[in-house]
């Protein structure tokens, strides 16, 4: 059919030229751009999912240049503590040198006191000096604030705490195990030294000859004493606390009769060690649960105990006595079984050396208070061999009766006991302390001593008890940190997640060292432990104190550099980069697809346009019917 009014071919031809034209000019739009998505109805979804990922970049990327500046902060920081430290090294090597008493004069000690009081002015200059942007950075502005604290709470360090604006975090330490000393009780049954005796071969021996030696150690070192025979428990104590510095462990009376050895210190760190170097020639050659010459034993407070004993100068075998005899009093008896009875009421035995001339053939019964009922003893030579003991209640006398075995002449003899072991006295005992244990707000804390660290994700604390609050069970101490500390934001959202803090305090020569020792501050000209006329051994507690805790605060930004915003530094770099391609391969264009798209648009277009002047001269065709 031919028809002029509608031309169907070039409608044909013009819709597909218009289409080839379009994607024509989407080709070079995309190869202009380098982007497959430029508008929304380019890939509505791909427009979503890469605006999205756009903005995760965005943030990525501020939270790297955040993690880099963080790390410029603790790099200005470092570097303030760094010169801090080594002016720290100076002060302790000018405290050493003004040591030397006798090789220095007045005036250099003069001189080098001058140096002590410039280098505190310059260590409190550079703690109010160093600043980033204008924050200062080491006079305690980032410092965590806490409150609430009781004297059971020596000293709080909170390293790190995330806290939501306007949050505060209380802390609470809930004691699950005290804390102890390293001890060690020494009983000589006596206040004073007796090494009065017999000696190992059954001779007499002159007290005053002897000597009772040992040797302590504590978790500072160790120190060994040697006492002569009559040496009162007071001076021995004295003696032994004049090393305290040394060994780590103090004594103290217990009693009349025994002192105590304990370390000055709580924690599992902690151990006390007694060990025997010469007992004075006595004998102590078994180990007794009861009683004995140089006994190690555990009291109720687990410390161990070393009993020396006391002489005794009475002994039993057959005989009789008259009821009513007071107790202590002696009858002769003729026996040769050295041993002495006492505390008949609980049928227990004891045995010690004693002097006995050998000539003496005639030894003589301690009487005890024993009531009116037959009693019977068994007591142990050194061999085992058993020998009974009865006392037999005749109405107004009583008898004792030896049975079972013969003794030769003065042995050694004692109560039963539970076991036999060799104890030569020679081998040390030691005792250590015990860590106390705590729970912080739910989490299982390690502990030091009295001090408890705890480590989470949103705290990181260490908490010194006092004395009292250590050893105290179950009590429950609390108190709050209300803000503070240096916060980083180091991830791509705004949130308690994403942050890292670390507190670094005040670091003026005021607050270095401690409350235990005291300050810094305390060296300086007219002060307690300057370097002229001051306690020269304290002021070198206190720089090892300061040094200490400057090196503490390096090492942990230190750590906080390399572990915390090294690492997001890293991660966030991966995260990017992933987050990237993701990003590229829904947005970007691919050139290559692109241009053989753009080729073929120009091929359609091309053919279009002269399908279309074809189509749009086909219609004359109908002029020839007119002709």
């Amino acid at each position: 059919m031919s028809v002029i009014n509608t031309n169907v071919n070039s409608l044909i031809a013009q819709r597909n030229l218009g289409g080839a034209n379009k994607s024509l000019n989407t080709s070079m739009e995309r190869l202009s751009t380098g982007l497959r998505i430029n508008r929304g109805k380019d890939d509505p979804a791909g427009l979503i999912a890469s605006e999205n990922l756009r903005s995760e970049e965005a943030s990525l990327e501020a939270a790297i240049d955040n993690a880099e500046r963080a790390d410029q902060v603790m790099n200005i920081a470092e570097g303030g503590l760094q010169e801090i430290n080594s002016l720290l090294l100076e002060v302790q090597s000018l405290v050493t040198e003004s040591a030397n008493d006798a090789g220095l004069s007045k005036e250099e000690k003069e001189a080098n006191q001058l140096q002590i009081d410039s280098i505190l002015e310059t260590i409190d200059r550079i703690s109010t000096s160093t600043s980033f942007q204008g924050t200062k950075l080491l006079n305690g502005t980032f410092d965590f604030t806490i409150s609430g604290q009781n004297s059971s709470v020596d000293d709080v360090q909170v390293n790190a705490a995330k806290l939501t604006y306007g949050e505060n975090r209380d802390v609470n330490v809930l004691v699950t195990k005290s804390a102890q000393h390293a001890g060690v009780l020494l009983s000589l049954g006596a206040d004073k030294l007796d090494l009065g005796g017999l000696d190992g071969g059954g001779s007499p021996v002159d007290a005053a000859d002897k000597s009772f030696t040992f040797e302590i150690a504590g978790a500072k070192g160790s120190k060994e004493f040697t006492f002569a025979s009559g040496t009162t428990l007071t001076d021995m104590v004295a003696a032994i606390n004049t090393y305290t510095d040394v060994t780590g462990l103090s004594a103290s009376l217990s009693g009349s009769t025994a002192l105590s050895l304990k370390s000055t210190d709580f924690g599992s760190s902690e151990y006390v060690s007694v060990k025997v170097i010469d007992d004075g020639e006595m004998e102590a050659n078994r180990t007794n649960p009861t009683t004995g010459i140089y006994k190690f034993s555990d009291t109720n407070e687990n410390a161990a105990s070393l009993g020396l004993g006391s002489n005794p100068t009475d002994w039993a075998t057959n005989g009789t006595y008259t009821a009513g005899t007071a107790s202590g009093s002696t009858t002769d008896t003729a026996a040769n079984i050295a041993a002495l009875i006492y505390g008949a009421n609980t049928n227990t035995a004891g045995f010690e050396d004693t002097t006995l001339l050998a000539d003496e053939a005639a030894v003589t019964a301690a009487i005890g208070a024993l009531s009116n009922s037959n009693t019977t003893f068994k007591v142990y030579d050194e061999n085992h061999n058993e020998i009974v003991y009865t006392v037999t209640d005749t109405g107004g006398t009583k008898s004792f009766t030896t049975t079972t075995n013969t003794f030769a002449a003065d042995p050694d003899v004692g109560p039963e006991p539970s076991s036999w072991s060799n104890a030569e006295g020679k081998e040390p005992e030691r005792d250590t302390g015990q860590d106390v244990g705590a729970i912080i707000n739910g989490v299982v804390a390690t502990a030091d001593g009295n001090q408890v660290t705890v480590r989470t994700d949103t705290l990181d604390a260490e908490v010194k008890l006092s004395d009292d609050g250590a050893q105290t069970l179950d009590s429950m101490q609390a108190f709050t940190i209300t803000g503070g500390g240096a916060q980083f934001s180091l991830g791509p959202s705004v949130d308690i997640t994403n942050q890292a803090t670390i507190g670094i305090g005040n670091v003026s020569s005021r607050n270095l060292g401690s409350y235990d020792t005291g300050y810094l501050d305390e060296l300086g000209s007219s002060k307690g432990n300057n370097l002229v006329d001051g306690n020269l051994e304290q002021a070198q507690k206190i720089v090892d104190d300061a040094i200490n805790q400057v090196s503490s605060l390096r090492g942990r930004i230190g750590a906080f550099q390399k572990n915390t915003i090294g690492s997001t530094i890293n991660s966030l770099s991966v995260t990017l980069e992933n987050t990237s391609a993701a990003e590229s391969s829904i947005r970007d264009a691919d050139f290559a697809k692109e241009t053989a798209e753009m080729t073929r648009s120009q091929i359609l277009s091309q053919a279009a346009q002269t399908v279309l002047s074809t189509a749009n001269t086909s219609p004359q065709s109908v002029l020839s019917l007119l002709g």
